[in-house]
């Protein structure tokens, strides 16, 4: 790459800037030197990558790596989001990661294409998050965060997240900021997380930014206040796949039996989750070893958290239908195929009880 020779784009960036406003800036990014911010605010970058895109001098702009200063690398960034060739995008992000120094260059990294590219975006994030450059790693988690959380989401991002290994406060820190992303978005998949495998630091930071969300509930944040680590805490929640498996109509339902916990209640058929497993992987062995048959999941309904007296439960209602087999009663009492309307009237464990709400407006 060629020194940074754009002198027309920093004599601009210098007209724009405010010392005031460069004090401030420079607070908040402290391993950026004082002398490297000029004090360019947000607004007025993006007026001016806009400019230049539109002129044609970004090209140059971007080739003249490393850039002297704080706001030439912000400016850098925003440059990158339009850029709509796959392949160049990741010859250029990898350019200039080297050089990102700070967390605010870092953040502002957000690409237009990336939603369409993100599968194919995937072996590159692997290897960032393996390297050992920390902003680096942070805008590996960075991208998983903004664009591999709610539809996208699998439980190996989550995964992938969780295995960093850091000291680093800028890598941990986002790794806490996905994770209490995660636990509004997929809480199924970052509820795992939380059993002892992050850094103690970083699993009370994740509960500490969860419990700030407004995403959250009330009722689910004090759960996770009671999961804090280095004090009391109560264990992490089990997870839970919940079959809704339809038959002409009805929903089939589990009578527990004697001996177990909630004994003569009665459930939808599944169990809990094995680490590595997703919730629609551990239904169909459930129910294969519940009932001895094979289900095939089709959607999930919705998911939500349960504290019983002895154990905290996430639960995820999946519906589902029978493929293979006919369900027997192996480890139940009783089983029933029940209409929607009639589920009201019978004794259901409580963490189930939410589904039935799901159920009805699925039938609605």
């Amino acid at each position: 790459m060629k020194k940074n020779d754009n002198a027309g784009v920093l004599a601009r960036l210098r007209e724009m800037s405010e010392p005031d406003y460069a004090d401030f800036t420079a607070k908040l990014i402290p391993t950026v030197p004082r002398e490297k911010v000029l004090g360019v605010r947000l607004p007025a970058l993006r007026k001016l990558a806009k400019e230049l895109a539109a002129s044609g001098e970004a090209e140059d702009f971007l080739s003249a790596l490393p850039h002297g200063f704080h706001e030439e690398n912000l400016l850098h960034a925003m440059l990158l989001e339009p850029e709509k060739d796959f392949d160049r995008l990741i010859e250029r992000i990898d350019a200039f990661l080297p050089y990102i120094d700070n967390w605010a260059v870092c953040d502002t990294l957000r690409f237009k294409l990336m939603p369409r590219r993100f599968e194919d975006a995937l072996p590159h994030i692997r290897r960032w998050a393996a390297s050992d450059k920390t902003y680096t790693v942070r805008f590996a988690v960075l991208m998983l965060m903004t664009y591999g959380l709610g539809d996208r989401f699998r439980p190996e991002y989550a995964d992938m997240v969780c295995r960093i290994v850091s000291d680093e406060y800028y890598v941990n820190m986002m790794r806490a900021w996905y994770f209490a992303t995660a636990l509004a978005k997929n809480p199924e998949g970052a509820l795992p997380c939380l059993d002892g495998r992050l850094d103690e630091w970083t699993h009370n930071k994740t509960i500490q930014k969860a419990c700030e969300s407004c995403r959250i509930t009330p009722e689910h944040k004090e759960w996770l206040r009671g999961m804090r680590r280095g004090g009391r805490g109560k264990p992490g929640p089990i997870q839970v796949a919940a079959g809704v498996i339809w038959r002409g109509g009805k929903v089939l339902i589990c009578r527990r039996p004697a001996g177990k916990a909630r004994a003569g209640l009665w459930e939808f058929p599944g169990g809990k989750l094995e680490r590595g497993e997703n919730a629609e992987q551990a239904l169909v062995r459930e129910i294969r070893e519940e009932l001895g048959c094979t289900v095939k999941p089709l959607s999930r309904l919705c998911g939500g958290l349960y504290p019983y007296e002895d154990v905290s439960v996430n639960i995820i209602a999946i519906e589902a239908e029978i493929v293979e087999g006919e369900p027997a009663p192996l480890e139940h009492s009783e089983l029933r195929f029940v209409s929607p309307e009639e589920l009201g009237s019978f004794a259901l464990c409580a963490a189930d009880r939410f589904a039935v709400d799901c159920v009805l407006r699925k039938r609605r």
